[in-house]
């Protein structure tokens, strides 16, 4: 190939570089469009509380919005968006509301911040296309029916950090297979894994602790113990 066409190619290759993240960078701004902000005072940032249902695709929260960290997530912020199918939480959020994104059910993947310690009530309840969580490392709590009705969720990993997974939990979620439950755990509450047909649960205990309620799993499920 002579030098003209390799030269040619590299800058046709450019602009579509260009052109792809000119489009990204639209997107993104179209979809920010949609969010609602409000200044948080005590927090010195900003938070979002409600976000217009007809956003779609895969959105990235930035860690900014007017020169302020955007710092929180509200309850039902993004209730019943269905047609999100991903989304990204910058490390900035450190609190995210109930029932934040319950009823998303086009959501397929979603990335959680480094600095959140509770994943609250209701969380990503009847998320159905849900697939994967990152959870982090931070996370000490899972409250109340936060996956509970995540059909598509297929695995999961429980951090170290986890001390408490509430009732409900992870019900119904029915693909759920495998998952290991760290020493860290201290509570379990009710039906947590309830009509989790397929799952088979690994803890690290030796034994069941006693801040575990008798009813959090199913009698017929699989349970191994010291693992």
């Amino acid at each position: 190939m002579d030098e003209p066409s390799m030269a040619q190619n590299s800058e046709q290759a450019f602009e579509q570089q260009v052109s792809e993240s000119s489009s990204a960078a639209s997107q993104t701004d179209d979809a920010l469009d949609l969010i609602e902000f409000t200044l948080d005072e005590t927090a010195d940032g900003y938070c979002i509380i409600a976000a217009d249902t007809s956003i779609s695709g895969d959105l990235v929260i930035p860690d900014q919005y007017n020169g302020r960290p955007v710092v929180r997530i509200a309850e039902r912020a993004f209730y019943n968006c269905e047609t999100l199918t991903s989304i990204a939480l910058p490390d900035s959020i450190t609190a995210i509301g109930a029932s934040a994104f319950r009823g998303c059910s086009g959501l397929t993947s979603v990335s959680l911040p480094d600095g959140l310690e509770v994943i609250p009530s209701d969380c990503f309840h009847g998320c159905t296309a849900l697939r994967f969580v990152d959870i982090p490392s931070g996370v000490q709590q899972i409250s109340e029916r936060g996956f509970y009705e995540c059909e598509s969720l297929e695995e999961i990993d429980l951090p170290d950090s986890l001390q408490k997974i509430d009732s409900s939990a992870f019900r119904r979620c029915s693909s759920l297979g495998e998952i290991q439950i760290p020493l860290s755990v201290e509570r379990i509450g009710e039906h947590v894994f309830y009509s989790c047909d397929n799952i088979v649960v690994y803890c690290e205990a030796d034994e069941c602790p006693e801040g575990w309620t008798e009813n959090w799993i199913e009698s017929s499920q699989t349970v191994y113990w010291g693992s």
